[in-house]
């Protein structure tokens, strides 16, 4: 399978989780006003949460020929522990995660 179609699939997963049960109830938990949900990093209030994977579910090989089996994807997506941040934390995050699959580690 090309690496466009892959792309194209994780999409299509991604949609599906932001449907899903396990992210509604981690912003449920993160509630703390009508609406304004507490940052798991800064815990200050946000009013536009993101709810985050803490493990991340991007492999390292993301871009490579090499790739992880669809199942542990899926699995990772929808059965690892989430948090909600706010846009800031997240970014910061994000950036780091991303340094950490460049880098290898």
């Amino acid at each position: 399978m090309d690496i466009k179609t892959k792309r194209y699939l994780i999409g299509a997963i991604r949609k599906i989780w932001r449907w899903s049960k396990e992210r509604r109830e981690c912003l449920k938990e993160a509630k703390v006003g009508k609406k304004s949900w507490r940052c798991a990093m800064c815990h200050k209030l946000t009013k536009e949460p993101v709810v985050d994977h803490v493990k991340p579910v991007v492999p390292t090989n993301w871009g490579k020929e090499t790739f992880w089996d669809w199942d542990v994807y899926i699995s990772m997506m929808f059965g690892n522990t989430l948090q909600v941040l706010d846009k800031k934390c997240h970014q910061k995050k994000s950036n780091l995660e991303r340094q950490e699959r460049k880098s290898g580690t």
